[in-house]
C-alpha cells in the first residue's frame, strides 16, 4: 500500500492507496500542435499537466466517519484546490484539483471496507 496526503481547506488527510487501483492517466498539455500548409509541425506546447485516479481506503484506522465527512465538505464546499504529496505521487508536492468519485465497499479477508475514488488534476 502506498500513502497519499491531501491538504485542503486548512486540513490534512492521509489515505492508504491500493497500488492496483492507482493510475496516472494521460497528461493534458498547455498549448497546441498543428501541421502547417507545407506539412511541417508547429507547436505552441508549453507544459504538461498530470492526472491521477486513486482508490483510497477510508475505513478502519485510516479515517473516522467524521473525518470522511469533513474531507467531503472541504472538497465539495470550496474550489477543490489542495496540496497533494506522498509516495503514491513519487513524493512530489503537487497543487491539485481534487474530485471525489464513487465510494463502494471493497471485500477483504475479514469484512468489507469503505473506499473512495479520488481524481487529482495538477494545476
Amino acid at each position: 500500500m502506498a500513502m497519499l496526503s491531501v491538504t485542503i481547506g486548512g486540513n490534512t488527510y492521509d489515505f492508504e492507496v491500493s497500488q492496483e487501483e492507482a493510475t496516472q492517466e494521460q497528461s493534458e498539455y498547455v498549448g497546441d500542435v498543428a501541421r502547417t500548409f507545407n506539412g511541417s509541425l508547429r507547436s505552441s506546447r508549453r507544459a504538461a499537466k498530470r492526472n491521477w485516479r486513486f482508490r483510497v481506503i477510508t475505513d478502519g484506522n485510516m479515517m473516522t466517519q467524521a473525518e470522511h465527512d469533513a474531507f467531503r465538505a472541504d472538497v465539495e464546499g470550496g474550489d477543490g484546490i489542495g496540496s497533494c504529496t506522498g509516495d503514491a505521487l513519487s513524493d512530489d508536492d503537487i497543487d491539485c484539483l481534487i474530485s471525489i468519485g464513487d465510494a463502494p465497499y471493497m471485500a477483504t479477508s475479514l469484512s468489507h471496507v469503505r473506499t473512495m475514488q479520488l481524481q487529482l488534476q495538477e494545476v
